[in-house]
């Protein structure tokens, strides 16, 4: 598998759990890490209600809404990634405005393919 993703010459966009990340931080795959992250909980509340966002589904199939609580828990989840993980991201997009956000990721996704970026230097030799 190692050898079929590096030989494709494409970006990949996987969605990982943190301790993935830190395996995958090598010379072989070179990862450019964006993390999305909720905007502040009044705002998040606001934007997920008008979009109708549901959570899930209750036992009988019905849609869930949002709890206070599972606003809260987004955004304090978010911010507790930010403060331990925050070193393993190259870039942070809040997702307060889901056309905005998109943009932007679109946009960093294209200078991942324009531009030049750091990489450690044991990277080069391999």
């Amino acid at each position: 598998m190692n050898q079929t993703l590096s030989s494709a010459n494409c970006v990949f966009s996987l969605l990982c759990v943190l301790q993935t990340i830190k395996h995958l931080r090598t010379a072989e795959f070179k990862p450019y890490v964006v993390f999305v992250k909720p905007p502040p909980v009044e705002r998040l509340r606001e934007s997920r209600r008008n979009a109708k966002v549901i959570s899930g589904r209750d036992d009988k199939g019905s849609a869930k809404s949002f709890s206070e609580e599972d606003f809260l828990e987004m955004v304090s989840t978010a911010q507790q990634m930010e403060s331990q993980h925050g070193h393993l991201f190259e870039k942070i997009i809040v997702n307060d405005d889901l056309t905005a956000a998109f943009t932007e990721l679109k946009v960093a996704l294209k200078k991942v393919e324009t531009d030049t970026h750091w990489v450690p230097i044991s990277w080069t030799h391999s």
